[in-house]
C-alpha cells in the first residue's frame, strides 16, 4: 500500500464513521475493533493493521462474576497475527474482607498495564511498560498468566492492595517447569475532591514481583541479550514499580518508574539489570478532544550502551465523537537511540469501535 492509499483509507475511514453504530456492554456479550495506520520514517513501509479485536463475556452479581476474553489480530508483522486467542478467563468470589480471583489474568504490577487499551491518552503503552512487567513480551502470553489473587482495601478504602500467586510461565506458553510468579500492588489514595469546582486527585503506588526461572525466554523483553542467551534464561527475576497518578481540573498527570534484575545462575549468562520510565501530561478542556504529551526511556541492559537504549517523545492528539466507545488517536512519535541512532519516527493514526 503506498502512502496515498493509506491516507485515502484513513479519509474513506472517517466519513464513514457516523454510519457504524455501538454501545458496550457492562454484561453479556461486548468487544471492540482497533483499526491502525502506521507511517513510518526512512526505508520502513507504511503498514495499515487490524490492531485488536476483542469480545468480551461478562456475568457479574453481588456475590462475584466472570470474564473471558478472546483476541484476534492481523496484519500487523507479528508471530501473533491470524490467530484466535483465550487472552483472559477469570472468575471473583467477594467476601467481606475481599476478593478471590481465579483463572486466567494480569499479575498486579504497572497502572499504564491495566489502564483499558481503548483508554490510553497516546495510542501505545510506554516500551518499558509492555517489557518490564512480569509476564511482558513472555511468548504468547499477552501479559497474562494462571494463578490466583487476594485484593482488599483497607484505611477507610484509601489503600488498595493485591497479591497473587501464579504459574510463572505465561498464558498459552509451553511449561518449562518456571515459578511461582509472586506478585503484589498497592495503591495509595492520598487525595481526591472537589475544590473550586475542579476535581483533583493524588495517588502514589508500587508494585513487586519475584519468581524462580528454570528456562524462560526473555531475549524478547530484553532486546540485545539473545546472544547472552537469555532466550534460555535460567535464575530468578525481580521486579520493582513505582508509580504517580495526579488529575487537576482538566490536568492529567501519569508517571511509573520500572527496575528489574536478572539474577543468572548460568555459568557464561551473565546477570542483568534494566529501567524504564515514562511520564505523561494531558490536557481535556472538552469531552470531545485532548492532548498529551508523553516522555518515555528503557534501557534493556544497564551493563551496555546501544542501540536498544532509546528515548521517546508521544505528542498525541484525540478525538472522542463518542467518547471511548468511538473514538481517533492521532500519535506521533519521535525516537532517539543512544547509539547507533536510526530514522525510525513514526505517526500513526488509529480508530476504536465498541459495540
Amino acid at each position: 500500500m503506498t502512502r496515498k492509499d493509506a491516507f485515502g483509507f484513513a479519509f474513506a475511514l472517517f466519513i464513514a464513521t457516523p454510519c457504524l453504530a455501538g454501545l458496550p456492554k457492562e454484561e453479556g456479550v461486548g468487544g471492540y475493533v482497533q483499526i491502525r495506520l502506521t507511517l513510518n520514517e526512512g526505508s520502513k513501509s507504511d503498514l495499515l493493521s487490524l490492531k485488536r479485536s476483542k469480545i468480551w463475556f461478562r456475568k457479574t452479581t453481588e456475590k462475584g462474576g466472570y470474564f473471558v476474553q478472546l483476541l484476534y489480530k492481523e496484519w500487523n508483522r507479528s508471530a501473533t497475527d491470524g490467530k484466535v486467542y483465550l487472552q483472559e478467563a477469570k472468575a471473583w468470589f467477594k467476601t467481606r474482607k475481599g476478593t478471590l480471583t481465579v483463572g486466567q489474568f494480569k499479575p498486579p504490577f504497572s497502572r499504564e498495564r491495566f489502564t483499558w487499551d481503548g483508554a490510553l491518552e497516546t495510542v501505545d503503552r510506554a516500551k518499558a511498560t509492555n517489557c518490564l512487567i512480569p509476564c511482558g513480551k513472555l511468548g504468547e502470553s499477552f501479559t497474562r498468566d494462571y494463578g490466583v489473587q487476594w485484593s482488599t482495601k483497607a484505611l477507610r478504602g484509601r489503600l488498595r492492595y493485591a497479591v497473587a500467586l501464579q504459574v510463572g510461565n505465561g498464558a498459552n506458553n509451553k511449561f518449562r517447569g518456571n515459578g511461582p510468579l509472586l506478585t503484589a500492588r498497592a495503591i495509595w489514595n492520598a487525595k481526591q475532591g472537589l475544590y473550586k469546582g475542579r476535581k483533583y486527585l493524588l495517588q502514589v503506588g508500587c508494585a513487586f514481583s519475584a519468581r524462580r526461572d528454570k528456562d524462560q525466554d526473555f531475549s524478547k523483553a530484553l532486546p540485545g541479550t539473545r546472544g547472552l542467551g537469555y532466550e534460555h534464561f535460567r535464575g530468578k527475576d525481580f521486579r520493582y514499580g513505582l508509580e504517580l497518578a495526579g488529575d487537576w481540573g482538566e490536568w492529567r498527570f501519569r508517571g511509573e518508574f520500572y527496575w528489574a534484575r536478572f539474577q543468572s545462575s548460568k555459568p557464561n549468562v551473565p546477570s542483568v539489570s534494566a529501567d524504564g520510565f515514562y511520564f505523561q501530561f494531558t490536557y481535556r478542556p472538552s469531552p470531545l478532544w485532548s492532548a498529551s504529551l508523553k516522555f518515555e526511556g528503557f534501557d534493556p541492559n544497564r551493563n551496555v550502551v546501544d542501540r536498544n537504549d532509546i528515548y521517546w517523545l508521544g505528542l498525541g492528539l484525540n478525538f472522542y465523537p463518542k467518547g471511548l466507545y468511538r473514538r481517533w488517536w492521532l500519535t506521533y512519535y519521535a525516537k532517539w537511540e543512544r547509539k547507533n541512532a536510526a530514522n525510525n519516527d513514526a505517526l500513526i493514526i488509529q480508530f476504536q469501535e465498541v459495540f
